[in-house]
């Protein structure tokens, strides 16, 4: 008696698989061009890490990142961090 198979291709045969590249099942549409991104799209990610770095208390540190790290010596609030990326 022959022993019995559980699960799927246990041959060893993986063209049935989706990331195989032998699959011919595989949708083989180019894939869509990524959308562009807004021209301030860096500024806006600078300012949140600056913000969050530099404005933001911590729970667990007690104080701001840039504060633990003796990059600052208060917390800023958001005016000051604005003066200092505009000085």
């Amino acid at each position: 008696m022959e022993p019995l198979k559980t699960g799927g291709n246990l041959g060893g045969n993986r063209a049935n698989h989706r990331s195989d590249p032998r699959n011919p099942r595989v949708n083989t549409a180019p894939a869509p061009a990524p959308t562009p991104t807004p021209p301030n799209h860096r500024y806006a990610i600078a300012l949140f890490t600056a913000a969050y770095n530099f404005c933001k208390v911590h729970t667990t540190l007690g104080c701001t990142p840039a504060v633990g790290l003796k990059l600052a010596t208060e917390t800023w609030t958001i005016e000051r961090l604005i003066e200092e990326i505009t000085a």
